[in-house]
């Protein structure tokens, strides 16, 4: 069963018009690669959105926001929740056409008791809800609105038509603006235990281009925060089956095929979920004129 669907609306899309995010959870996911579940909306909603009359975009996001919850429903995960990213990716130097992504999405009374009740912090689901906060206030900010009350905790489906419908409306009549990807995807988290964990590695060492551990990685962290904690926090990958032996194991899995599929050196950014891990993107490894483009040699 795949993890990532694509909500298809009237024709198919082209995998290049799908962004570089969608095309590329797509594309792991093909490989076998364990990437978070995710639900695809394409830019052929967004224009068939805009071209529809009142009655009709209040038909579109109820099938929509039906689809989201059956996708909700059917995850296998200690805390369900779900992120709404839009796939569009600013130019360098260029202002930023679509808001940023809402975290935790779905944390009612059930999923906070499921989590408490499965040995989760007391804290954490407050935690969890501010993070969510957060990212909502500047999304509506970002809109020119006011983030409604109390959205952090209202049902879900609620929380989904608060942000499909402005979100929407906000571009429906901005000609110069190209339909986004939105991307409704399960989070996963690096903080549900202390062996869970988030990181980036190399499929190999980008100087040299030998075969080994490259990468760092830092327990009871999110992906979120990688890039702003101190070098102390960062372990290197190698002592990683220390802390996560399960993980560490899927993780050269993951490295060996994804470079074996690509034929170069490549960049990844991964959690692991206590012990199971799961690969958040990829990209093109930076490297030096030593190895050049191309896989590298054995």
């Amino acid at each position: 069963m795949n993890r990532v669907m694509i909500h298809e609306w009237e024709e198919r899309m082209p995998m290049a018009e799908l962004g570089e995010k969608g095309a590329g959870l797509i594309e792991l996911d093909s490989l076998g690669l364990p990437v978070p579940e995710a639900l695809i909306i394409p830019p052929t909603f967004q224009k068939a959105y805009h071209r529809r009359d009142a009655a009709s975009r209040r038909a579109m996001i109820a099938r929509l926001v039906e689809s989201i919850v059956d996708f909700r429903a059917a995850l296998d995960a200690p805390l369900p929740l779900l992120s709404f990213r839009c796939g569009y990716k600013s130019r360098r130097g260029q202002p930023k056409i679509f808001p940023d992504s809402v975290l935790n999405l779905g944390l009612d009374a059930a999923i906070t008791g499921h989590a408490l009740a499965a040995g989760v912090e007391e804290t954490y689901p407050d935690d969890l809800r501010s993070v969510c906060a957060d990212h909502a206030d500047a999304f509506y900010r970002f809109l020119g609105a006011a983030m409604p009350a109390g959205f952090p905790s209202l049902p879900l489906p609620r929380q989904i038509e608060l942000l499909l419908i402005p979100f929407l409306e906000a571009f429906r009549n901005r000609e110069t603006a190209e339909p986004a990807t939105i991307i409704v995807q399960r989070m996963v988290y690096g903080t549900l235990s202390d062996d869970s964990l988030t990181g980036m590695c190399y499929t190999r060492h980008p100087h040299t281009g030998e075969r080994m551990d490259y990468g760092h990685f830092i327990l009871h962290r999110q992906g979120m925060a990688l890039g702003g904690v101190s070098s102390d926090a960062q372990l290197d990958m190698g002592v990683m089956a220390m802390y996560n032996e399960p993980a560490y194991r899927q993780l050269k899995a993951a490295c060996a095929l994804i470079e074996e599929h690509y034929r170069d050196i490549r960049c990844l950014e991964y959690t692991a979920e206590r012990d199971r891990l799961f690969i958040l993107q990829n990209t093109v490894g930076n490297r030096t004129f030593i190895i050049g483009s191309g896989r590298a040699s054995e």
